[in-house]
């Protein structure tokens, strides 16, 4: 009887490469299935395999190698050859369908994903510093309080548009979602968090940035006000934003492999799991490039190098654009926009690093003044040039950087500097979430005021999580759903969604027009239009349920 493709296929997979689990990979299979063809085949056996072998050729059931090894019934199956010397694809069960279908997505989700060209280096980093990583419940790194978010998807204003989300999208207002986080959550952990909660599958670029105005704001200069358009124009000094360079914001990179320093997904569980486990991590540091001396030397180095270097443009000479026609200026003259232009990128975007309470402030919260800001920044220029004095070589800050140690100066706290984070996803397609903090959540029975310290509680508590007071802002009580996620939040360290409206979109769909064109086609198209849609949806990991807020991350 004729072999299946599939089993062909696994034995010329192991055949080349030799090992069991990367052929269960390049055959897009399971690691039991690919392991029980190659015993089939006599191409592979292991300790466990013989011995099951051995007792199943003396007649024994699968029950009794099971109880004889201590071991699962399962556990003797991945080990037992193919009784027929193959196994066939064809007139699978309804679990094999939906196995199949989890590995496609899973699948399809590893090979779109920004820089997975380096995965097992990434693994490598990842298994290596283990144990320098902090624990989520680490009280070296308290959590002070704990924030709720809204991330509203950004919406044309478009009444059709709307209209559509409305019928199809199950949209009251927005596509919203309600979390509550940690306030020391790292924006690098908040990305994973966002990516989950509205479907998406980090397949493309990404940042954090402060609105316009705010960076006009810091760099001494003007805003047009085009919140929405990578064309507008912050005509701020762009030395006055090298010294924020580290700080807050981000020198410009093209290194993917330190800006997606643990992108490390791998197909093994599927992306939703992989991406809980990443925002419910540690707010360790382990790339290179924001790190504040590497950051702000790079800015400042700049200023040095060509008084020339950067070149200017009209804004509205679109023409000269075009013919790449530009005027010169001295580089200590350039702005903000002339440094994009040579740059090529966004100098609003700031570092991952940070924690979400040095960035952002709720609107109730006392706005951070000029003269704190001020000397604030003299205190980092005081670290910034100690650290110079040190000699710090770049390969020290390197090597700092890989071994997954902190540096002393990204310890010191910054102050908030805006009210409103915009999160960009997928530069083409243009998606845009804008990130509020509407409310910030205490434990009033946390503290010991005696030793003005945290109370240390056993790790299996849930006794202190049932009971722990929560208040607002204000001081008063919320709600026993609220109280709840936000107690498990501050004790664990967790991400909980506790408010969604709309349903999850997901990548390549070309943003939110393209969504709603799919909505529309699934909804109104021919029955072929709509199967198409179906099905490449599946492959993205979209189901059109209505999912619970408590259940989306």
């Amino acid at each position: 009887m004729a072999k299946d493709e599939m089993y062909n296929r696994i034995v010329k997979e192991y055949e080349k490469c030799g090992s069991v689990k990367q052929t269960a990979i390049n055959a897009g299979t399971t690691l039991v299935r690919a392991q029980r063809v190659l015993i089939t085949e006599g191409l592979w056996h292991s300790e466990t395999s013989a011995k099951v072998g051995e007792l199943f050729s003396m007649g024994k059931t699968t029950q009794e190698i099971a109880d004889e090894l201590v071991v699962s019934v399962k556990t003797v199956q991945a080990y037992l050859p193919y009784s027929k010397g193959f196994y066939s694809e064809t007139n699978k069960s309804i679990d094999a369908q939906k196995s199949g279908s989890y590995r496609k997505r899973n699948q399809k989700a590893v090979s779109k994903q920004v820089n997975h060209v380096n995965r097992t280096a990434k693994k490598a980093l990842s298994e290596s510093t283990k144990s320098l990583r902090n624990d989520v419940r680490d009280w070296n790194n308290k959590i002070n309080s704990v924030m709720k978010l809204r991330l509203e998807l950004i919406l044309d204003d478009d009444p059709v548009e709307k209209a559509l989300l409305h019928t199809y999208g199950r949209v009251k207002k927005g596509i919203i979602r309600d979390v509550v986080v940690p306030s020391n959550i790292s924006l690098h952990r908040l990305n994973y968090a966002i990516q989950r909660a509205f479907g998406w599958r980090n397949c493309h670029f990404h940042h954090f940035a402060v609105p316009g105005q705010v960076l006009a704001d810091l760099t001494d200069g003007e805003y047009d006000g085009k919140e929405d358009e990578r064309d507008s124009i912050q005509m701020g000094s762009y030395q006055k934003w090298a010294e924020y360079c580290g700080t807050y914001f981000r020198f410009p990179t093209n290194d993917l492999d330190d800006v997606y320093w643990d992108d490390d997904y791998d197909g093994s569980v599927s992306i939703r799991t992989w991406q809980k486990r990443k925002y419910n991590a540690s707010n360790n540091y382990y790339g290179n490039v924001e790190h504040f001396v590497i950051a702000r030397r790079e800015a400042l180095s700049l200023l040095n190098e060509d008084p020339e270097i950067i070149t200017r443009e009209s804004f509205f000479d679109r023409e000269a654009r075009k013919h790449n026609v530009y005027n010169r200026v001295e580089i200590k003259k350039a702005t903000i926009s002339d440094a994009e232009l040579y740059l090529g990128a966004d100098l609003g975007t700031l570092l991952e690093r940070l924690s979400l309470d040095e960035v952002l402030r709720a609107p109730f919260e006392k706005k951070t003044t000029k003269a704190e800001l001020n000397k604030m920044m003299n205190e980092r220029l005081c670290l910034y040039e100690e650290a110079c004095k040190k000699n710090r070589r770049d390969e020290d800050g390197l090597s700092a950087a890989a071994s997954g140690a902190q540096w002393a100066e990204d310890k010191a706290r910054v102050l908030p500097i805006t009210d409103e984070l915009i999160y960009r996803y997928d530069y083409g397609a243009g998606w845009g979430v804008k990130i509020t903090c509407e409310e910030k959540y205490s434990i009033s029975d946390r503290m010991d005021e005696a030793s003005n310290g945290f109370v240390s509680v056993p790790l299996d508590d849930q006794k202190w999580i049932d009971e722990a007071k929560v208040i607002d802002h204000r001081g008063n009580s919320v709600d026993e759903v609220l109280r709840s996620s936000v107690a498990t939040v501050f004790y664990n360290g967790q991400v909980k969604c506790v408010y969604s409206d709309g349903l999850s979109v997901m990548d390549d769909v070309e943003g939110v027009y393209g969504y709603t064109k799919f909505l529309v086609t699934l909804h109104e198209g021919t029955p072929e239009e709509r199967a198409e849609c179906k099905e490449g949806a599946s492959i993205m990991g979209w189901t059109g349920r209505m999912m619970k807020a408590e259940k989306m991350l």
